[in-house]
C-alpha cells in the first residue's frame, strides 16, 4: 500500500484575511476503495425523518445489550446508506474529538480484505494518524478499524 504524505500550504494571497491552511494530496491512495456508509449519532427518532422524507428503507434495529448501543442502516434508492446510531451515555459535547457525540461520526471506506484493513491501519498510524480503534471483528459482523483524519474526523476502514 502506498500513501502519499499530505503537504500543508498556507494561503496568504488575499490581503486583510487571516492565513488559510490547505491540504494538498500529491497522490491518491493506491488501494481500491469505496465509501460504504456514513453515520451519525442521534438522540431522537431521526430514522423516521430519513424514511419519511427521503424514502430511505431501514433495516431491523441492531442493539448491543451490554453497551446500550443501537443502530439502523437506512438504504436509499442510489444504494447509499446512512447509519443512525444511539447510545444513551454519549454526550452532546462536540469540542473533544475523543468523546463520542451527536452529529457526524465517521465515513467508512471498504478496502477489500482483512489484510488491507490491517495494512492500511498501520500505514496511516505510521503517517501520524491516530488510531481510535484497532482492527477487530465487530458484534454486527464487520471487520474494521477506526483512524482520525488530519482534521480529527473518524474514518472507518472495513472489508
Amino acid at each position: 500500500l502506498a500513501l502519499s504524505i499530505c503537504k500543508i500550504v498556507t494561503d496568504i494571497r488575499r490581503p486583510g484575511l487571516s492565513a488559510v491552511t490547505h491540504f494538498h494530496v500529491r497522490h491518491a491512495l493506491s488501494v481500491p476503495s469505496n465509501i460504504r456508509w456514513s453515520a451519525m449519532r442521534c438522540r431522537s427518532a431521526t430514522k423516521d425523518f430519513y424514511v419519511q422524507f427521503f424514502a430511505g428503507k431501514p433495516n431491523d434495529k441492531y442493539v448491543n445489550p451490554q453497551t446500550g448501543f443501537e443502530s439502523y442502516f437506512i438504504t436509499f434508492d442510489s444504494g447509499a446508506r446512512l447509519e443512525i446510531m444511539r447510545m444513551p451515555c454519549i454526550p452532546a459535547d462536540k469540542s473533544d474529538i475523543e468523546k463520542q457525540r451527536t452529529g457526524y461520526i465517521h465515513i467508512a471506506f471498504s478496502v477489500g480484505s482483512r489484510e488491507a484493513v490491517n495494512t492500511l491501519t498501520e500505514t496511516l498510524r505510521g503517517k501520524g494518524c491516530r488510531v481510535v480503534s484497532e482492527p477487530r471483528q465487530t458484534g454486527d459482523g464487520y471487520y474494521e478499524s477506526c483512524v482520525l483524519d488530519p482534521e480529527g474526523n473518524r474514518i472507518e476502514l472495513t472489508t
